[in-house]
Formats: structure tokens, sequence, C-alpha cells
């Protein structure tokens, strides 16, 4: 049957590139083409759908309300085509497969991952992207980070805690000078909180953390709701408002300041991101390389 509802499955790739890189310029480089070809892509997927996805009329590229909403069903698209694929496709034995949330994908491992494949030691690395902890532990997944308690333990795996969770409000040098003005003379009814859905029982947003600190100075703030945590970091690297940041996750966007910490508002939780791998693995395995390396990253 014909698919005549469905674009060229390559803009959908540029688009999701370009989406969440919110840059036409580092799509194009991690995409191997020039720039005008991915804005060739983006403008032919516009056409097809009738709408603009980006503003670029702006200072600084942004999605639209319509961007942001395909954003997230061309990600979740993406990989589960990318996991069927996987699934009828002979698997090299030496590749490892490794697998993490969004946020620690964007924030945490991707960095690592890079800096670990340019080694002479390097090995083959396929990843998964997935907000539910059921995927994250299939079987043929090698290596796993997953968010939880320490005392939690996962049959046939082992646990290594890599940070502890400390939620605190960040957001970009301009809304933090704002916001920080704000909140001391209590006229908070310009800035935003960028919340998002909570997934699991043990996650916290905003309503969660302003009673849990008793920070009730941001309960009066508006908020805005993103797709996912992820894209809530981005909207506030972008200047979009106000986010909770998972401090491990967003410390290299503070020390590049493109987040700034707000005062010293913060939430210590008894959970954590633990590094989980197979028990009873042969020493020196590819698998085991990586495990060490992120260890000690």
């Amino acid at each position: 049957m014909a698919r005549r509802h469905l674009p060229p499955l390559d803009t959908l790739i540029v688009f999701e590139k370009a989406a969440r890189n919110v840059s036409f310029t580092r799509a194009a480089e991690e995409l191997l083409v020039s720039q005008a070809a991915v804005s060739k892509r983006i403008r032919q997927l516009e056409d097809w759908l009738g709408q603009e996805l980006f503003n670029r009329d702006r200072k600084a590229l942004e999605l639209t309300d319509a961007g942001r909403k395909l954003q997230e069903t061309a990600q979740l698209s993406l990989d589960y085509l990318e996991r069927g694929l996987a699934s009828v496709t002979v698997q090299d034995d030496a590749t490892v497969r490794i697998a993490s949330n969004m946020a620690v994908s964007l924030f945490w491992l991707m960095p690592r991952l890079k800096e670990f494949s340019l080694r002479e030691d390097s090995i083959q690395l396929q990843t998964l992207t997935s907000e539910r902890r059921a995927d994250l532990l299939q079987e043929d997944v090698d290596i796993a980070i997953v968010y939880g308690r320490a005392e939690t333990e996962i049959p046939g795996w082992r646990t290594q805690l890599l940070f502890d969770e400390v939620l605190v409000p960040v957001a970009s040098k301009a809304v933090a000078q704002q916001a920080r003005k704000a909140l001391n003379e209590g006229e908070t009814h310009a800035l935003c909180l960028l919340n998002y859905r909570r997934v699991g029982p043990d996650w916290v947003n905003w309503e969660n953390w302003i009673a849990e600190t008793g920070a009730r100075e941001f309960a009066a703030i508006p908020r805005r709701q993103c797709a996912t945590y992820a894209q809530s970091i981005g909207d506030a690297i972008a200047g979009r408002g106000i986010a909770l940041g998972s401090l491990s996750l967003v410390k290299a966007e503070i020390a590049r300041g493109r987040l700034e910490r707000l005062g010293g508002f913060k939430f210590r939780r008894p959970y954590g991101y633990f590094l989980i791998s197979r028990q009873n693995p042969s020493p020196g395995t590819s698998p085991e390389r990586l495990r060490d390396f992120l260890l000690r990253s």
C-alpha cells in the first residue's frame, strides 16, 4: 500500500537533527552535509506540512509550536524504526549496546561516548534512548543508565552509582538576571517555569519540587508544559524560561555559561543515576572497557 500521507523519510531525519540542536549548522555537521542542504530539506518538509517548523526571523533559531510537537513524534518514530531494523539485522557480537533516557543521553552520555570513540581501543557502539525503564533493560542491552534508589537491586545486573539527584532551578543568563530581580520584588508574572510530564512516580517536576522545598515564591510563576524533560532544558538554554535542572546532568551547560543556577534553591533526593551492566562479564571485554571508562569520566 502506498503511504501517501508520509513525507520523505530523509526530511524527518534532517528535521530531528536540526530540532535537537536548534541549529541548522550543527545539524549539517552531524549529517556531514552543507547547511544549505539542511535548510532545503526543512523547507521541503514545511511545504509538505503546510506550516513552518522554525522561527527564522529572530536572532536565535527556535521551534514553532508545530515544530515542538513534531520533534517528539519524529524522535520516537526514528528510535522505533531503528530498533525494528536492528531486530532483523545481523548484529556484530563486538558491538556494545548502551541505553539511557533522553536527558542523560544528550547532556551526559553522548559527550563521553564521543571521547571514548576517539581512543585507539574504541569499539562499535549502539545507543538506545527511551523514557521507559523496561526498554533500557532489554536482553540485547549490555550497559544502561537508570534512575532509582540506591538499595534497588536489578536481577542479572551490577549497579554502580554515577551521581546523586540534586534538582535546582536553572535558566539562561538573561532569564536568570530577570528572575532574580522578579523574585526579590515579588513580581513574577512575566517569568515562566518550564514543566514536563512525570513519566514515573519517582520523577519530580515543579509541583513536587515546590512542595518539597517550600520555595513558595515559585508557586505563582506561570508554567508552560514541555513534551519532555530534555526539551525543558533545551528551552531554558534558549532563554524561554526556568527549568528544573538535575545538577549533575546540566553541570557542563553551567560551566559553559549556557545556564545559570538561581540562588541557593535545591532539592537533594534519595535517588540517583546508576550505571548498570551484566553480571559475571569476562575481564577486558568490550562492555567492560566501556563501563570502566564511563565510571572514570
